[in-house]
Order: structure tokens, then C-alpha cells, then sequence
């Protein structure tokens, strides 16, 4: 097998340019509706049954801001939208392994093979933006050959408004919950000793600032995914970063009796970098870990120092199935539920688009899983 039959999903063969200059026209001219195609706002492809596309609407090219068709034919989609994942393998679009959990590959599979199929589809393009994208595939035969009619609609800003407000109302409901609580045995406060009832305050206290620190969060992702985050680099000291975070989850961690340990750092480590987006990836980071994790465990944070600049990890034991590895940072992916999980997708927004920093992770069943922030030593500006 050649590299470019490899692959760990769909079949990787294609047709020659050659042949697709012989199928592409035969397509159109049996598309006699191509007018009223080229009016439809949203993509639609045509793809022969290697997944390659021979023909599209007006809709694609005005996406792409291109006026010859030809430029994509024998393209697959992903290639066309420049899917991180179509490039990982020679043999393209759908040969990844994390094309396996693709609903626009699983979607023309299923056209490919007789049957229409409504899907969805998160893509992280080569660029590192985000797109959710809601696929029709649908069977079609042109001169005795078996295609598929694949339309795509991009549905984004509706999944970006939707989760951001389920996860802002989840949280909201959550802290509002508990200072109801608080309140309700504050009504009782002279039952209580006078330490009791420092400890009531203080604990009441905790509740506002972490509602507080979950608007502001929100609104900095909004701000993030519209490009007009504004940065204000200083000087930093990184394991004061991870002291902090130990700080701010250590009631959370005490409450389900996981222990967060900081690895003391030999010598100061410090860098400049934007301090409260940096805060706010560790403190995901650290939140993630914690809700991966069971009574007993302990989550272990750690600053990994080089002469470019500095490595925050933070691992837990336990470690993530393959499928969760595969859609980690998708933003719509959650192991949580509906609406639910943010912290990954935006551990690798800002840190990538906005700190000039690198996001990875490493998981296995004896290391358990680790996550990794890497930031320059000085931001460049």
C-alpha cells in the first residue's frame, strides 16, 4: 500500500485529474437546475464516489472568493475548507483517525452508499478558527455513476450563542443556588459561633468573587472568538500562575477530596504574557483536571521552564478514551452534556490566537492525562 492509500477511516483513492476533467462536465450538463443552484445561499457540492468534488454552486466560490470551479475540483471537503485534520495524512480528507468521529465524512459515506444523511460537524481549520457546520448528504446517479449531492450550512453563530448562554445560565443558576443557601443560614446567623460565622462571610465572599470571575470569563471568550480581545503584557511570575490556581479550586478540590500539589520550581521562573488570560487557561486547565478526576486523586501542577519561554502542566491520573482525545478542543464537544464544556476549546483560543502560546495534551492509561500550555518568554508585538 502506497502513502497515499493509507488511512484509519475512509478510503483514501482517488481519481486522476485527468478523469475529473472528463466527469465534471458530464455533471453539469446534467444538472439542467444549475441556475437556480447557483441562487442557493448555502454550499452544495456534488462529489463522485471517491469523494472528490466535481461540481459546485456559486455559493462555495464566493465563500472562497474564487472564480474558477476547476481550482477545487478533485478536492475533497475538508481540503476545500481546510480542515486541520485533512492534511495530517497523504491520502487527505477522511483518512485521519479523528475523521472517524467527522459527521460530514460519516454524512457522505451514508450518500455514497444509497441513503440521505442530515449530520453535524465541527471543523478546526489549518488558521486555528472554528467552524459547526450542519451537513445534508444525498444520493445521486449522473450517467450511470454513483455521486452524492452535499450541502453544508454554517450554523456557528447559532452554536456559539448557544452554548455560551446554556453554560452562562448552567453557572449562573449554580452560584445562585448557593448564595440562596447561604443566605437562608445566614437567617440563623446567632445559631452559629462567632468563627462560624467568619467562616459563613468568608464563604459567601468566595461565592460573589467566583460569580464575578465567571461573567468576566464569559465576556473575554465573546470578546476572543469577535477578535477584539485586547492584551496588556507584564511581567509575570509563573508559579505565583499556578499558586494562584491552587488557591481559587482548593475549596472545590477539599469538597471532593482531590488534592491539587504545585511542584515547587527551583529557581524563579518569569515571563511576559497577558497575566489575567493566563490565569484564567491555568484555572481551566486545573478545573478540568478536577472534574476528571475521583475522591482520592490528586491533580499535579508544574512549570517546565526553557530558554524560550515556559511550560505550565497540570495532570491527573486518570486517562481520557480515545473518542474524548480525538474532539478535545472542538468548541461544540463536550464529555459533559449538551451546552457544556468550553474549558478545552478556549485553554486553546486564547492561548494560540491571542498569548502566542501552544496547546497539547497526553494521555494514556498508565500516565494518566496531562495538559500542556507552552508561552514564549516575551509576547512579541
Amino acid at each position: 500500500m502506497t502513502d497515499h492509500e493509507f488511512t484509519l477511516f475512509a478510503p483514501a483513492e482517488r481519481i486522476a485529474p485527468e478523469q475529473i476533467a472528463i466527469e465534471a462536465p458530464a455533471v453539469q450538463a446534467a444538472l439542467e437546475l444549475q441556475p437556480l443552484l447557483d441562487a442557493v445561499p448555502n454550499v452544495l457540492l456534488v462529489l463522485n464516489r471517491f469523494r472528490q468534488v466535481i461540481y459546485s454552486n456559486q455559493a462555495l466560490l464566493d465563500l472562497l472568493q474564487i472564480d474558477d470551479p476547476t481550482q477545487i475540483y478533485g478536492l475533497r471537503p475538508g481540503e476545500v475548507l481546510q480542515c486541520g485534520h485533512a492534511f495530517e495524512n497523504p491520502g487527505g480528507c477522511g483518512t485521519a483517525e479523528a475523521c472517524s468521529t467527522c459527521g460530514a465524512v460519516q454524512a457522505i459515506l451514508i450518500g455514497l452508499s444509497g441513503k440521505a444523511a442530515v449530520k453535524e460537524c465541527r471543523i478546526t481549520t489549518r488558521s486555528g478558527s472554528a467552524l459547526d457546520l450542519r451537513v445534508w448528504a444525498k444520493p445521486l446517479q449522473v450517467n450511470g455513476e454513483i455521486c452524492t449531492v452535499f450541502a453544508i450550512a454554517d450554523i456557528s453563530d447559532e452554536k456559539r450563542r448557544d452554548i455560551l448562554e446554556r453554560i452562562f445560565l448552567h453557572d449562573m443558576h449554580n452560584t445562585a443556588a448557593l448564595v440562596m443557601s447561604y443566605t437562608d443560614l445566614m437567617q440563623d446567623l446567632e445559631t452559629f459561633s462567632q468563627v462560624e460565622q467568619a467562616q459563613l462571610k468568608q464563604q459567601l465572599h468566595q461565592i460573589a468573587f467566583h460569580m464575578i470571575r465567571d461573567i468576566d470569563t464569559h465576556r473575554i471568550l465573546m470578546a476572543a472568538e469577535a477578535n477584539r480581545l485586547q492584551l496588556a503584557p507584564i511581567l509575570t511570575d509563573a508559579a505565583e500562575v499556578l499558586r494562584d490556581a491552587q488557591a481559587e479550586y482548593h475549596q472545590y478540590g477539599h469538597d471532593q477530596h482531590i488534592e491539587i500539589v504545585v511542584e515547587p520550581t527551583p529557581t524563579p521562573v518569569r515571563f511576559t504574557t497577558d497575566r489575567s488570560l493566563v490565569d484564567r487557561v491555568i484555572g481551566n486547565m486545573v478545573k478540568n483536571a478536577l472534574e476528571a478526576s475521583t475522591s482520592g486523586d490528586a491533580i499535579t501542577l508544574r512549570v517546565l521552564p526553557d530558554t524560550a519561554g515556559v511550560t505550565f502542566a497540570v495532570h491527573n491520573p486518570l486517562p481520557m478514551p480515545r473518542k474524548v482525545q480525538l474532539q478535545v478542543f472542538q468548541r461544540s464537544y463536550s464529555t459533559k452534556g449538551a451546552g457544556r464544556g468550553l474549558g478545552t476549546y478556549s485553554i486553546k483560543l486564547l492561548s494560540e490566537n491571542y498569548l502566542q502560546g501552544k496547546v497539547w495534551f497526553e494521555s494514556s492509561e498508565d500516565a494518566g492525562t496531562t495538559f500542556y500550555t507552552w508561552y514564549p518568554r516575551q509576547m512579541t508585538t
